[in-house]
């Protein structure tokens, strides 16, 4: 088992003192250096009624702890032993049950030496760190190829745990598989996780007892949806999914059917294109594999954001706010991390982001205050 030490003393969302680790920006808005010592983050994410806690699930399968700020030598979960470690494989996330504080149940979702897509439950008695030896696998989906797995998880408000599956690449007879209900791939599903083995489908789901489908489909249609997340005031559960020319945000409703391998976007990618019922994206953004999505934005720092739908460009290092306006989305772009490759967007438990790097930083952003 990993132990690491704290290698210096690091402080946590704290804008009243002026660091030599603040990045100035021209839109009146600063990054602050949260910590340093992480090996590629990839979630960033608080657990239910924990205030002074963040987890960070690293791609290599470990999920760190930064416990008032200070990242600390206690480890959630280890599971290097058995994720697949190179990108864009490894462990892919985490979440925690609506009851984490009684139950301690949370779930993490990686890709195993074999190339498939595994989601396991876990306990943390707080006795040790968990690891391979404490996970019951819920749900395992075989990958034939190695690209366009998904496999973001998080639970919704309704109290459900909601994956999303990638059409698992590979030629068109298996591209073709995201539009058939019999099928995982290519889908986002809804699942109980609520009651002892590994799970049941709720009854009301869209495809429920229907013949020749799966009834943990929830929508269909989708490439690569590698990012889920649900908007802390409204509920609306958002997908990222990096299509073959183009990334698309959608705001995923039941049983709806979001296009793919028939539609990207708004267009045709395949003959004959006869998909009238096809649900178009909230807006796409015209990059593939350097889009990090992304959270809407219901924090105080950032009082311009409210609403909009915070992303980044992991290239460029770029951070952009897309708002809903008058039935369209207008993006912009807020900030810049310069020379920083960006891997991944939290929130904190008050709904503030968090910027993670694939050299192992993490920054807050926040409005500068104005002095009087």
């Amino acid at each position: 088992m990993r132990r690491r030490f704290l290698c210096a003393t690091l402080l946590l969302l704290v804008a009243s003192l002026a660091k030599a680790d603040e990045i100035p920006s021209a839109n009146n808005i600063r990054a602050e250096l949260v910590v340093d010592d992480l090996e590629h983050p990839v979630q960033i994410l608080s657990a239910p009624g924990e205030q002074a806690r963040l987890y960070v699930a690293e791609r290599g399968g470990v999920v760190r702890i930064l416990q008032n700020g200070k990242l600390i030598s206690e480890e959630l979960l280890d599971l290097s032993a058995v994720v697949h470690k190179k990108h864009p494989h490894g462990l892919l996330g985490i979440t925690f049950a609506p009851d984490y504080q009684t139950s301690r149940l949370f779930y993490a979702a990686y890709i195993d030496p074999q190339g498939d897509v595994n989601v396991g439950r876990f306990r943390h008695t707080g006795e040790d760190t968990a690891d391979e030896d404490s996970m019951t696998v819920i749900i395992k989906l075989a990958q034939a190829f190695p690209n366009s797995h998904g496999a973001a998880i998080g639970f919704g408000p309704d109290g459900y745990l909601y994956l999303s599956w990638g059409d698992g690449g590979g030629p068109t007879e298996n591209l073709e598989s995201t539009q058939r209900l019999s099928s995982l791939f290519g889908k986002v599903l809804r699942i109980d996780v609520s009651h002892e083995g590994k799970y049941s489908i709720p009854a009301d789901n869209p495809f429920f007892n229907q013949p020749k489908a799966l009834g943990e489909v929830w929508a269909l249609g989708f490439r690569n949806p590698r990012h889920l997340s649900f908007d802390r005031l409204r509920g609306d559960l958002l997908v990222i999914d990096e299509g073959a020319r183009l990334t698309e945000a959608n705001r995923i409703e039941r049983g709806k059917n979001y296009g793919w391998s028939v539609i990207e976007g708004t267009s045709c990618v395949s003959t004959p294109c006869s998909l009238p019922s096809a649900t178009s994206p909230l807006f796409t953004v015209s990059t593939t594999e350097s889009f990090v999505g992304g959270f809407v934005y219901h924090g105080s720092r950032l009082p311009e954001s409210e609403g909009s739908y915070i992303f980044a460009d992991s290239a460029s290092g770029e951070i952009h706010a897309s708002t809903p306006r008058d039935g369209t989305w207008d993006t912009r772009r807020i900030y810049s991390l310069p020379k920083k490759s960006i891997s991944t967007i939290g929130e904190s438990s008050s709904g503030e982001i968090l910027i993670g790097t694939r050299s192992g930083e993490i920054f807050t952003i926040e409005k500068q205050r104005v002095a009087p």
